[in-house]
C-alpha cells in the first residue's frame, strides 16, 4: 500500500474545485504538478437545470500544485493557479455586440491531510484547504476565481482492491465567504494502474449548494465561478510514466446536470515531476 499511494497521486484527475489528491505522502518525498486547462460553452444551465443559450465563454488556466510529506501521515499542498484567462465571443442575436476578455491570478490555495493510520489496504484521510481569495470575481461573468477566503473540510477513504485497482470515495464542505452559498462536495475515484508505467481513472464528482439565490443572476452572467452553482460531472484520465520520475496526464469531464454552471466538457492536460524519485536517481549516480 505504501507504494501505491505513493504513486496514486499522479493519476487522480483534476479540475476547478479539486485539488491534486488527498493522500498523504510518506516523509520527505515530494511532488510538482504542472497543468494547463481550457473549456469553452455556449449555454449554461439555468437555476432550475435548463440549459439556455449565451455568447460562447472560453475558460483556460496554468496551474501549479507542490506536495509534501512532512511526516508519513501528514503532508502538505499549495495550489496556485498562476494565469487564468475566461473571454465571450460577440454575438448579435443575444444583443452582445462586444468581444470581452479578462486575465490574472486564480484562487491561491493552501492545504493539509492526515491519514488516521499507516498506509495499508484501508486508509481513512481527512483534510483541510484554506483559500486565499486572490481571484477575480464581479459581475461581468468573465471571472478568474472566486475570490472569497472559502475553507473546506474533506474525508476520504482509500480502499485497494488488489495490486491494480483502487477505489478512493470522498466528502467535503466548504464554508463559503463574501455572500457565497456554502456547498457540499463528493467524488468517487476507479483507478486501475501498473505502477511507474501508466494508469487509467474514471469518476463521477458532485457539489449542491446548501441553498438557492434569493434573487435571480442574469443569464449572461452564468458560468464558471458563480453563487450557488451546483453539478454533477463524470470523467476519465489516463498518465503514463515517460521518465522514472515523470508522468504526462491527459484529463476529460462533462456534466450530466448543472446550475448556475456553463455546460462544456473540460480538458486537462499536465505534467507531474516526483521530487523524491529525482533525488533518489541521484544519490544512485554519486555511488
Amino acid at each position: 500500500m505504501k507504494t501505491t499511494l505513493k504513486l496514486l497521486i499522479a493519476f487522480l484527475p483534476f479540475s476547478f474545485s479539486c485539488l491534486a489528491g488527498n493522500d498523504p505522502l510518506l516523509k520527505g518525498n515530494g511532488q510538482l504538478d504542472f497543468k494547463y486547462q481550457f473549456t469553452k460553452f455556449n449555454s449554461v444551465f439555468d437555476d432550475d437545470g435548463e440549459l439556455k443559450p449565451i455568447p460562447e465563454i472560453r475558460f483556460s488556466s496554468i496551474n501549479v500544485n507542490a506536495r509534501f510529506g512532512i511526516t508519513d501521515r501528514i503532508t502538505l499542498n499549495l495550489n496556485a493557479p498562476f494565469y487564468n484567462s475566461a473571454s465571450n465571443s460577440e454575438n448579435n442575436d443575444l444583443k452582445i455586440t462586444d468581444a470581452k476578455s479578462k486575465a490574472g491570478l486564480g484562487d491561491l490555495s493552501f492545504g493539509i491531510n492526515y491519514a488516521f493510520a499507516k498506509q495499508n489496504k484501508i486508509q481513512p484521510v481527512i483534510s483541510f484547504y484554506q483559500n486565499l481569495g486572490t481571484g477575480i470575481n464581479d459581475s461581468s461573468g468573465l471571472n478568474t476565481g472566486y475570490g472569497d477566503f472559502a475553507n473546506s473540510l474533506y474525508f476520504d477513504v482509500f480502499y485497494e482492491v488488489n495490486k491494480h485497482l483502487m477505489i478512493n470515495g470522498n466528502i467535503g464542505y466548504q464554508n463559503r465567504k463574501k455572500n457565497f452559498k456554502n456547498d457540499f462536495l463528493g467524488n468517487i475515484y476507479f483507478n486501475y494502474y501498473k505502477p511507474d508505467k501508466y494508469a487509467v481513472s474514471i469518476f463521477m464528482r458532485g457539489k449542491l449548494p446548501f441553498s438557492e439565490l434569493s434573487n435571480e443572476e442574469n443569464i449572461v452572467n452564468y458560468g464558471l465561478f458563480k453563487n450557488s452553482e451546483g453539478y454533477f460531472r463524470y470523467g476519465a484520465n489516463a498518465s503514463v510514466y515517460f521518465r522514472k520520475n515523470m508522468s504526462l496526464t491527459v484529463n476529460y469531464e462533462n456534466y450530466l446536470k448543472g446550475q448556475f454552471i456553463g455546460n462544456g466538457a473540460i480538458y486537462t492536460a499536465g505534467i507531474k515531476i516526483d521530487l523524491s524519485k529525482i533525488e533518489k536517481a541521484g544519490a544512485e549516480n554519486e555511488n
